[in-house]
This record gives C-alpha cells, structure tokens and sequence, in this order.
C-alpha cells in the first residue's frame, strides 16, 4: 500500500469520527454548515490579505461539513480536496489551494440554497425555520 493510500485512509477514518461526534439534529446541523461557510469565507479573506489562516485542520473539517451535508460527498473531487486537507503529511500550499476550497463552499451554498427553496415552493403556506435540509 502506498504512503498516500494510506493518509488518505487516515483521512477518511477522521471523516467517519466527525459523523460520529456530530449532534444529528437539524439545528445543529445548519448551525456546523453556516459556520463552516464563515470560516471558508474568513480564509478566503486571510489569503487575499495575506493575513494569519485559520489552521488546517479547522478548514479541512469546515470543507467536511460542507461537502456533507449538501450531497457534493458523492463528487470524488470534492472528496479528494477535503482528504488532503485532511492529510498534513501531504504538504500543500494553503495559498494555491484556497480558489478550490472556495468553490466547494461556493457550490455547496448554491445547493443548500436550492433545496430550501425547494422546500418554499412545496409547502408555501407553512412558515417553518430556516434549517438546512437534510440531505442524506
């Protein structure tokens, strides 16, 4: 097995910890998606900036989240970028890799987006929170 395969195994065993430590309600759900999108947003701003990122590891697991709750896990893409985020032993410039990480939380918004306005348009006359649908 390579040194790689076997990171990125790591990587994936650290996701199915998140899953497991995660709160499964539907508040605490949207509540991890909206701050994982802040937090992507703060290091877009850092790295234009040139400013202190957020670490790593908190950006691998707001790119989790994302990517989660929001379907995009099924993109093997997406799912390779948050691995390596995950995976430190992989050196990767968090500078080159930010206009990736930004469109994962650019295309999970437009999702989560669309499924609550879905959501509107079937039930228009029920007034119900703004919680992000459950996507799995």
């Amino acid at each position: 097995m390579t040194k790689n395969r076997v990171q990125y195994e790591t990587a994936y065993i650290r996701m199915r910890t998140l899953l497991s430590e995660g709160d499964p309600s539907a508040e605490a759900k949207t509540t991890r998606f909206l701050d994982a999108k802040e937090l992507i947003e703060k290091y877009e701003l850092a790295v234009d900036r040139r400013e202190a990122l957020p670490s790593r590891e908190a950006i691998a697991e707001a790119a989790f989240w994302l990517l989660f709750y929001t379907g995009l896990k099924h993109d093997s893409s997406k799912l390779k970028l948050v691995a390596l985020l995950m995976t430190p032993e992989i050196g990767v410039s968090m500078y080159d890799i930010m206009p990736s990480v930004v469109a994962l939380k650019n295309k999970a918004t437009t999702l989560a987006e669309s499924k609550i306005a879905e959501a509107d348009e079937l039930t228009p006359l029920v007034v119900k929170p703004r919680i992000i649908p459950d996507f799995f």
